[in-house]
């Protein structure tokens, strides 16, 4: 009996290590006022070894599209290269929570050679989802705001 108590406080504690992000929100816009997504709807799940996945579906503003993502919020690095007209691109991130925060650490690579690395921390203030990037391009500030209601 205390062995089961003790692994559902462990697993208790893994379920509330990330934030709540889950809900529906109509637009994204950016620092500069753009709307960058609509219909955002966010949902999470806790997987059996406590680590919390966020699905993400919305609308791209530029193509029309409907996109949905995955998070997995492990810490765990994840790659992936892709080719674009002979042009290799690297990108490596990470996710994990950190306090409040579902926080992405990525880095880019064209040709081998790095062009930039990026932090984004995504967190909900009252009904409103904040995500915050800071980090440089190609020697650019990539610093920007964006705010979904």
């Amino acid at each position: 009996m205390r062995s089961l108590l003790l692994a559902s406080f462990f697993l208790s504690t893994a379920t509330m290590a990330c934030p709540d992000l889950s809900g529906t929100y109509a637009t994204c816009k950016n620092k500069a006022g753009e709307i960058t997504d609509t219909n955002l709807v966010i949902t999470q799940a806790v997987r059996a070894d406590g680590v919390t996945v966020y699905t993400t579906t919305s609308t791209d503003q530029e193509t029309g599209e409907r996109v949905t993502d995955d998070l997995v919020a492990d810490g765990k690095e994840v790659s992936s290269t892709s080719a674009e007209q002979g042009i290799e691109i690297t990108t490596r991130e990470t996710t994990s929570c950190e306090g409040d925060a579902v926080v992405m650490n990525a880095a880019f690579d064209i040709q081998g050679q790095n062009i930039g690395e990026i932090r984004i921390s995504v967190n909900k203030e009252g009904a409103v989802m904040m995500t915050r990037s800071s980090g440089t391009i190609f020697g650019e500030s990539a610093d920007d705001e964006t705010v979904c209601e």
